[in-house]
């Protein structure tokens, strides 16, 4: 698959492979945000989840709980966040890879991302929501996800 970094982790980069298994693949961050901060990859190239089959999905999602099982029994945090992005409209770079991941990073409170985290959770919450118009956004989606 070209230069994809995720499908083929090159020799220098294999020292940061958690573990890997037919359908997924663990490896720590190049760019941890915390300690421990992993990358959760399907083996085959897909750019965002829609593109890959049933059993894929449910291979990776069982090497996320694998990952976040090993990250707690670590004690490495008290809980972890699960990301994953997918923004077409960025160019790839270093730090954007166009190949579907997870990001699951240990976390504590009062960690290294709590505070910036809380400020964003907090301005959310005073947000003005207008239950009309969410109402209708949630009904538009939910006939999109038909």
């Amino acid at each position: 698959m070209g230069k994809c970094a995720f499908c083929s982790v090159a020799a220098s980069e294999r020292y940061r492979v958690v573990f890997e298994d037919e359908l997924a693949l663990c490896v720590l961050d190049k760019y941890p945000l915390v300690e421990g901060h992993c990358l959760i990859v399907p083996k085959r190239h897909a750019e965002h989840l829609g593109e890959l089959g049933d059993e894929e999905l449910l291979g990776l999602m069982k090497a996320v709980v694998k990952a976040e099982k090993a990250l707690l029994a670590l004690n490495l945090g008290d809980g972890v966040d699960l990301r994953q992005h997918y923004r077409p409209f960025l160019a790839e770079s270093e730090l954007k890879v166009n190949h579907v991941h997870f990001h699951l990073l240990p976390r504590r409170h009062g960690d290294a991302l709590f505070e910036k985290s809380l400020r964003h959770e907090m301005s959310l919450r005073e947000m003005n929501y207008d239950r009309a118009s969410v109402g209708k956004l949630a009904k538009a989606i939910s006939k999109a996800a038909k």
